[in-house]
């Protein structure tokens, strides 16, 4: 049976719980999609939160409460919730837990000040700490076949302007590729070689 873990994030100064949640994925998971809301602009006391301490070059600290039943993680973080709220601790959760924000309906106030919001906004540089935490999230994840067609679509048309060809081309300048990496762009060549031989369209 799958099971799910319960929660908190906790500022790391006073190491006061701000926030409880429940996840069926890994903990370090969860805690880069927290990051990656609050840099998105999300308007949740939680991002609002854990922005304010970003723009201060600090994290929240995530720790593992329990290990429970996926079926019970909701009545889990409830009953979390209730206990420390009822022990003084200011959380940044907005409703009481266990059915967490999913199905909300955005109002057009909403819309228009999430909008004003993201006006020009540019996302900052990640962390040191935060940019590996989600390089181990993304460690040995394969894209689908699907979601590389994708991608692979949406590039076909698009120009790149002088400035991102000169920073793609320092990025390369003494890099060495290993002969697995060499092994497969040759393997990926001859396939598409073959398949443009054969009247095949590989985009």
């Amino acid at each position: 049976m799958a099971n799910a873990s319960i929660y908190t994030l906790e500022d790391p100064g006073s190491g006061g719980v701000r926030y409880v949640g429940w996840t069926s994925r890994s903990l370090l998971e969860r805690f880069c999609e927290h990051l990656s809301e609050a840099r998105r602009g999300g308007r949740y006391h939680r991002a609002c939160w854990i922005r304010l301490l970003l723009s201060n070059d600090s994290e929240p600290t995530i720790r593992l409460r329990a290990i429970v039943p996926i079926a019970d993680g909701p009545e889990a973080e409830r009953l979390l919730i209730r206990g420390f709220r009822r022990e003084g601790f200011r959380l940044v959760n907005t409703t009481d837990g266990g059915e967490g924000t999913r199905g909300y309906k955005y109002t057009e106030e909403d819309r228009r000040r999430m909008s004003l919001a993201h006006a020009g906004k540019k996302l900052g540089p990640m962390s040191e700490k935060a940019r590996a935490a989600h390089s181990r999230s993304m460690m040995g994840k394969k894209k689908s076949e699907e979601h590389c067609a994708k991608m692979s679509i949406a590039q076909i048309g698009k120009k790149r302007t002088p400035e991102t060809k000169a920073k793609m081309s320092a990025r390369q300048k003494g890099r060495k590729l290993s002969p697995e990496w060499r092994a497969n762009i040759s393997a990926g060549h001859q396939r598409r070689n073959a398949a443009r031989r054969a009247g095949v369209l590989i985009v």
